[in-house]
């Protein structure tokens, strides 16, 4: 399918920073912060980046050289220090030192027995999953043989398989994962973005996600919208 994208295959070291804090010093020479945020594509091939909370944030001073400006929004992960300068127009001012983009995809609409098949449902642990700037953000975990073909990762929206209880004012949404037959391996741990924008709205409280754990079981997970939801 189109909107199968294969996963970014790198691993979550240490990443425990995720709220936009930092010393202010223009004259680091290394970050001291990292955030997961929006990258923001603009005019003159230029960009900005977008917290979860919304507010807006300026690399006025950008050491990234070589970065594929993306054509529509983006999450990834920056690497900065916070400025004492203020950019016009904008939240926050850093310098950039670095930038990763993560797995950002759409949520899949599935309905027919074939996609549901082709999605796949192998197993696959989430360790941390919230909802921020109008996109479910998963850190997940599963078995994975370097060696074996890729996997895909998607969150669906089920409308062929309805056994999945209804939950009063949660949209149910559910984690795919497809191993290829990689059962086996090294714990691999990655993050991944769904942007929930087109499906959901301030009607709903949150998000029923389902997930088929690495020791096969079926379970549920409720997910909070952040306040003031558009």
């Amino acid at each position: 399918m189109e909107n199968m994208k294969k996963i970014g295959l790198f691993l979550i070291a240490a990443m425990a920073v995720f709220a936009f804090i930092s010393c202010n010093d223009s004259d680091n020479d290394y970050y001291t912060g990292s955030t997961l945020i929006t990258v923001v594509p603009v005019e003159n091939s230029n960009y900005y980046f977008r917290q979860d909370n919304g507010k807006t944030v300026y690399p006025s001073i950008n050491l990234v050289s070589g970065y594929e400006i993306p054509k529509e929004e983006q999450r990834a992960i920056i690497y900065y220090s916070l400025l004492d300068s203020q950019q016009e127009g904008y939240d926050h001012n850093i310098k950039l030192f670095g930038i990763e983009n993560i797995l950002t995809k759409n949520v899949v609409l599935v309905d027919s027995q074939n996609e549901l098949d082709e999605i796949g449902d192998d197993r696959i642990n989430v360790n941390r999953v919230w909802v921020g700037d109008g996109y479910i953000n998963i850190i997940f975990e599963f078995p994975f043989n370097p060696t074996s073909k890729p996997h895909y990762i998607n969150v669906i929206q089920n409308n062929v398989d309805k056994s999945t209880p209804n939950q009063k004012d949660y949209i149910t949404l559910e984690l795919r994962h497809n191993a290829y037959g990689d059962t086996k391996g090294y714990s691999y741990q990655g993050i991944a973005a769904f942007n929930i924008n087109d499906i959901i709205n301030s009607s709903y409280k949150g998000i029923y996600l389902r997930v088929k754990n690495t020791s096969g079981n079926i379970i549920f997970q409720k997910i909070e919208l952040e306040e003031g939801y558009k």
